[in-house]
């Protein structure tokens, strides 16, 4: 399977921090360096900003990478923080998300994005089988979707 970010058809640049180091990611510039992906990610405009394995990466209480939540709209960029257990990320970033693509988690990650987005059928989540995900945008119906490979 490829890993692309759709955004780069759309006039955007992406900045990934890639911590595996995957060969996979087909972006614009990818570092598995905190320090390099934050200078790139400041310095530029208008970028996807892509943070893989953001639970380890971000952490619960990194001022420095919550603020990617936080302030990265002022700069023009999309955010997306891709994690397998949604409960290590701060609430603070997990508040800022209003668009999400959940695959099956445990009932406790599901109670607590559930809890965020003010969605109970979140808490089916832990129901879902393989490659069933709900799609949910803020302020809107939750769409249960399936990949297709």
């Amino acid at each position: 399977m490829q890993l692309a970010v759709a955004g780069r058809n759309y006039g955007r640049e992406s900045i990934l921090l890639d911590p595996m180091h995957d060969a996979r990611w087909s972006v614009a510039y990818k570092t598995h360096d905190k320090g390099e992906f934050l200078r790139a990610v400041w310095s530029s405009k208008n970028c996807n900003v892509i943070v893989d394995e953001a639970g380890d990466e971000i952490g619960r209480y990194d001022d420095v990478m919550n603020k990617l939540a936080t302030r990265g709209r002022h700069w023009g960029h999309n955010c997306y923080f891709i994690t397998q257990r949604p409960a290590q990320l701060s609430l603070t970033v997990r508040t800022q998300c209003d668009l999400l693509f959940c695959f099956r988690i445990d009932a406790g990650d599901a109670k607590a994005l559930s809890q965020v987005f003010v969605e109970p059928k979140l808490l089916e989540v832990p129901t879902l089988q393989r490659y069933e995900y709900f799609y949910v945008r803020r302020f809107e119906q939750v769409e249960k979707r399936s990949l297709k490979l």
